[in-house]
């Protein structure tokens, strides 16, 4: 006979509550310990609530009860999806699909941790796997679309998400879905228009938020190109992306060293500075276009709370550069144009900061930032002060800070 502390709390995960069905999955598992239903509720009232951490122990505790069961791994999955340890979440779905081999939910899952790899002829592959048992399931309906997308099949990507809006015209993961495929197709205000419906179906959707701050941002022409450099970049593995970027970095030193030895001292001045330039914009541009936000009425809507302090973190570092390269430019002071290097060297972990999900690395991005910071304002004090020697410590250790970051930049996003 079942429970009613657990039919009660199947009934508010059923409504979203999962504040209040916590309260009754802890009441049934002291009720009986033993019975995984219990576990596997009261991991998914956490989820609910975003308390992802703790959904890992019950959810671990129901398979240990209830092994043979599919939906057992596949709850762990969603777990160690939430908590983004990719493998552990594939190994789970995988299992799971092993037991129950057409569980739409896990194909879904799975396409979208093959589109983390850039892997987008098997993320389709596993959606379309998924839509053969359930046609007008959402998840792997917005997986297709997305590797479709990236394939450049836009047309196929438009026509499936339409299909799936007119059976369910009130799901705002679709309607997201259709905005990321509008804005990575050009058609900026189309997309804002989905993002901004997805959030009127769901008023907590940050990644509708972040498309719909996107989406407002492309308006600008020099963000759009940026924009299409980046959905370039996204449709590659990420060995080809790193090649690019080596490869760029690589070629410009070759060309200045070749126009240098060639005599060409102007033009092989004037390629570093255009990369250098470059490169610090795919850096920065994100946070720079978002301070144009501030004064956006549905910008400042958008925008989140880390994404306004990362912008102004930046913003205040632009500031500084150009503060110290008028020093310079008047005043003669050499110190100030290496400031100035610093202050651009800062501002690159401060503009990581808003991609950066995992806690415990954003709190130790936190206090690289805070030391660079320290380095950067107290070399720029010391050289104003007219103490060059003491300042150029602090200073190249700015600079060689965010140089570091650069290259060790992808353990902060993974």
């Amino acid at each position: 006979m079942s429970s009613p502390n657990l039919e009660r709390a199947q009934l508010l995960l059923e409504q979203n509550r999962g504040k209040d069905a916590e309260e009754y999955a802890r009441l049934a598992i002291q009720e009986n310990p033993d019975d995984a239903l219990g576990y596997l509720y009261l991991s998914t009232a956490f989820l609910q609530q975003n308390k992802d951490r703790d959904a890992l122990d019950p959810a671990e505790r129901c398979l240990s009860l209830d092994p043979d069961n599919p939906h057992m791994h596949a709850h762990l999955a969603r777990v160690h999806y939430h908590l983004q340890d990719w493998k552990k979440a594939e190994a789970s779905a995988k299992q799971a699909l092993q037991m129950n081999p057409e569980d739409s939910d896990m194909f879904g899952l799975l396409a979208y941790l093959a589109a983390r790899k850039a892997d987008w002829e098997k993320s389709l592959s596993l959606a379309e796997n998924g839509l053969q048992f359930d046609s007008d399931h959402i998840l792997c309906t917005n997986a297709r679309a997305n590797a479709l997308s990236k394939l450049k099949r836009v047309d196929d990507a438009q026509d499936s998400l339409d299909y799936a809006l007119k059976r369910n015209p009130e799901n705002p993961y679709t309607h997201y879905q259709k905005g990321n495929t509008l804005l990575e197709a050009g058609k900026y205000e189309e997309a804002a228009k989905h993002f901004c419906e997805a959030l009127r179906l769901a008023p907590n959707f940050e990644e509708a938020k972040e498309g719909l701050v996107e989406a407002l941002k492309a308006r600008h022409f020099v963000y759009s190109l940026f924009l299409k450099y980046i959905f370039f970049m996204t449709r590659l593995k990420p060995g080809m992306q790193m090649a690019i970027i080596f490869g760029g970095f690589f070629a410009q030193r070759i060309i200045a060293s070749s126009l240098a030895a060639s005599g060409q001292y102007g033009a092989a001045t004037a390629v570093r500075v255009l990369y250098g330039a470059f490169a610090y914009f795919t850096w920065t541009a994100s946070s720079l276009f978002n301070l144009l936000l501030f004064i956006h009425p549905m910008g400042r809507f958008a925008l989140s709370e880390r994404q306004r302090k990362v912008a102004s973190g930046v913003g205040a570092c632009v500031i500084l550069i150009v503060a110290s390269l008028t020093i310079h430019v008047t005043t003669g002071i050499e110190g100030t144009l290496f400031s100035a290097l610093a202050f651009a060297a800062t501002s690159l972990p401060i503009s990581a900061a808003e991609r950066v999900s995992s806690p415990k690395k954003f709190k130790l991005l936190g206090v690289i930032i805070v030391a660079q910071s320290i380095c950067a304002l107290g070399a720029f004090a010391l050289y104003l002060a007219g103490n060059p020697d003491t300042a150029d410590g602090p200073a190249s250790l700015a600079v060689l800070t965010g140089v570091a970051f650069t290259w060790l930049s992808s353990f902060f996003r993974n």
